[in-house]
């Protein structure tokens, strides 16, 4: 319940900061694809630390760089809440403003050097809220979580949920590399949101997708349009876009099956906003060719040590 993911939370959380956990000290968290690792990331936040996700597949060499670059002060695993003496009592909550920072993401390296992405709360927070409202999420709802931890989506995905009193499911990351075993999870949880790769969809049949499915969530990539317009069809897509450095989600917008004959990676969110500008910064024309700019609170702090 709620009730048990509070008080497990904020328990674990006093017990890093008697261990001397202090605000904006790095907290990484070596789970997986757990409920444990949701106790483990609000325990953090609540404790005043800056969360920072590994993902189980991770490489060594690759975790111990990260750990090494980000100078994190405590790595959370599986058996530090297992061990843990659950206590009574209302916890004592570290405050902090939108300008600290709620997480460290590192970036996966495919075009350099992996690089930490400090985020505030400042753009976490609303991001949620707009998606809550675009997603059509609320108590009662189901959510399924399948994307790995370590991709900063995933912190979309869980705090979408527990913002709007939905019920939380965390699948295993491999659930995804097998349609048959995912789709008999949707049907069993009776999952009524879901965040699925663009590359799945086409390989899924729309209807034998179980009836209870409401809102399939896509992007990162784009996803042809007629896969799109069947989807949407049958329910509620709604395309996300937006680079790690300004907090996950910058646009979205909902797919109609009839009109959907391009990408397209829609409007700003509410406390966002986007220039298309040439290589002198200057706006262009419409129908002519530049790059995106995007400014507002959710831009980064930094990248960390860069």
């Amino acid at each position: 319940t709620y009730s048990e993911l509070w008080g497990l939370a904020s328990s674990f959380a006093a017990e890093l900061r008697d261990r001397g956990c202090k605000p904006d000290d790095i907290v990484a968290t070596y789970i997986g694809n757990h409920p444990f690792h949701i106790v483990a990331f609000l325990a953090v936040l609540m404790a005043g630390g800056i969360f920072l996700p590994l993902d189980k597949p991770v490489p060594a060499a690759k975790k111990e760089e990260i750990l090494r670059d980000s100078e994190a002060r405590f790595v959370i695993t599986t058996n530090d809440i297992l061990g843990h003496a659950r206590r009574p009592g209302n916890p004592k909550l570290t405050i902090r403003n939108g300008n600290d920072a709620a997480y460290l993401v590192y970036t996966s390296g495919s075009t350099g050097p992996q690089k930490g992405v400090l985020i505030a709360y400042r753009g976490y927070l609303p991001m949620l809220i707009a998606q809550r409202e675009a997603f059509r999420i609320g108590p009662g709802k189901r959510s399924l979580l399948t994307l790995a931890v370590g991709f900063d989506a995933s912190l979309s995905d869980i705090g979408v949920a527990l913002i709007s009193g939905a019920t939380l499911f965390v699948e295993e990351r491999a659930i995804t590399r097998e349609p048959r075993r995912l789709l008999s999870a949707i049907r069993s949880f009776r999952i009524t949101h879901l965040d699925l790769p663009p590359a799945l969809l086409s390989v899924i049949v729309p209807t034998s997708m179980p009836g209870c499915v409401e809102t399939v969530v896509f992007g990162g990539e784009p996803c042809p349009p007629e896969t799109v317009r069947t989807w949407a069809k049958r329910f509620r897509m709604v395309n996300v876009y937006g680079p790690t450095e300004t907090t996950i989600c910058a646009s979205l917008c909902q797919c109609t099956a009839n009109k959907w004959t391009k990408p397209l990676i829609g409007r700003p969110l509410p406390h966002l906003c986007f220039e298309i500008n040439n290589e002198a910064g200057t706006p262009v024309e419409a129908g002519e060719i530049g790059e995106l700019h995007i400014g507002g609170p959710a831009v980064a702090l930094e990248y960390l040590n860069n």
